[in-house]
């Protein structure tokens, strides 16, 4: 049971710091590598476990490598603020085209992207701050590309805990939950991320390790040699 604070003017003051402290702890403020993630995607009566490893560059570039549990690569990625090109070298296929073209097709944005890990993202304010027996809450709301974003705020840790995305297309309704919270050069980032869709029944729970800041560039992505090439309309 939630209990709602009387948002008094020192209240106001805490709340305006906690959510300054939040977004100055963006993992996406600075370069990182993500040496390993382990991923469970499950689909109805289907669950399928991957590993991935992501590299990032301010102030929106990722490459992403997904692979299966013994370690061959089957997707690489390569995004931008305007740009997608996935290497597909199961099906030996390059798919590429824009970034507005995949957020108005299946719901995908940058700041979705950079949502998954955590970061609080400009354009969500805070509502008021809650608790309950054993911690306060600070809770916000925005907008993610015409979808309603809700959620909560953990003040002593400094990070979003649970979140919801509302909206239309294949992506209408996520809800995603962080927790086992660690440090990393001053950055708290969780490690266990899970995503979930009740509608279409479909869950992906990410275990986050080996997070490192790094400012070295990120590799030259090469499309598959001799790939058939196919634009994402």
């Amino acid at each position: 049971m939630f209990r709602k604070t009387k948002i008094t003017p020192e209240v106001a003051g805490d709340i305006a710091n906690i959510y300054e402290r939040v977004k100055n702890e963006n993992i996406s403020e600075k370069n990182f590598n993500i040496r390993r993630v382990d991923i469970e995607f499950i689909s109805g009566n289907n669950n399928e476990k991957l590993m991935a490893n992501v590299k990032f560059r301010k102030p929106s570039e990722y490459l992403i490598s997904i692979r299966t549990r013994t370690g061959i690569e089957g997707i690489r990625l390569f995004i931008t603020g305007d740009t997608v090109i996935i290497n597909d070298r199961i099906n030996r296929k390059v798919l590429y085209g824009s970034m507005e073209t995949v957020g108005s097709r299946y719901g995908i944005s940058m700041d979705m992207i950079k949502m998954v890990s955590g970061d609080m993202l400009n354009g969500f304010y805070i509502l008021g701050m809650d608790s309950d027996k054993k911690n306060n809450f600070l809770m916000f709301e925005g907008d993610l590309g015409g979808k309603k974003v809700s959620g909560r705020i953990d003040t002593a840790l400094g990070k979003i805990k649970e979140a919801d995305i509302e909206g239309s297309g294949i992506f209408e309704e996520w809800h995603l939950e962080y927790d086992e919270f660690t440090e990393v050069d001053g950055i708290v980032i969780p490690q266990k991320v899970v995503i979930e869709n009740e509608v279409r029944d479909i869950v992906v729970r990410m275990n986050i390790k080996n997070v490192e800041f790094d400012d070295t560039e990120i590799p030259e992505f090469i499309p598959g040699s001799r790939y058939e090439r196919i634009m994402i309309r």
